[in-house]
């Protein structure tokens, strides 16, 4: 009957521990799918690096200027970290269970995804979903 008690007692703790697990591999499948966005969005101003926006809750509806104007991908870099330190930002509010939107309300994002800039191929925001998923492939969020 002892070691029934005590299973009893792991398996409830283990079931408190699950919701908080769980949002923190969430919240770093959404980090690497944001910054990887961020990386391999094609960049001549700024503008679309700076337009990937992690939010909580809905998606975001307002185009921004970039974070650091340029031209020809001369502040490629300053975009990347400004847009990766939102994201950051905002997952560090998310509760458990809270939906995460990462989004691109440019008009024209899509056509960069088809493969309109030969700075990345077509298909660059499947790709980085994908590298997202891989970063938290095995993961267990039980131990």
């Amino acid at each position: 009957m002892a070691r029934a008690n005590e299973f009893a007692r792991r398996m409830n703790r283990l079931s408190r521990q699950i919701p908080e697990r769980i949002a923190k591999r969430t919240n770093k499948l959404a980090l690497a799918v944001q910054r990887e966005l961020v990386m391999t969005t094609p960049v001549d101003t700024g503008q679309a690096i700076s337009n990937w926006t992690l939010t909580l809750g809905s998606p975001t509806t307002g185009v921004y200027s970039p974070y650091a104007p340029g031209e020809h991908g001369s502040t490629r870099q300053l975009n990347i970290g400004a847009a990766y330190s939102q994201a950051m930002y905002a997952i560090g509010d998310r509760k458990p269970g809270q939906v995460i939107w990462i989004s691109n309300p440019l008009h024209y994002i899509g056509l960069l995804n088809l493969g309109s800039s030969a700075q990345a191929p077509s298909g660059f925001v499947q790709s980085a979903i994908m590298v997202g998923i891989g970063s938290v492939s095995g993961i267990r969020v039980l131990r």
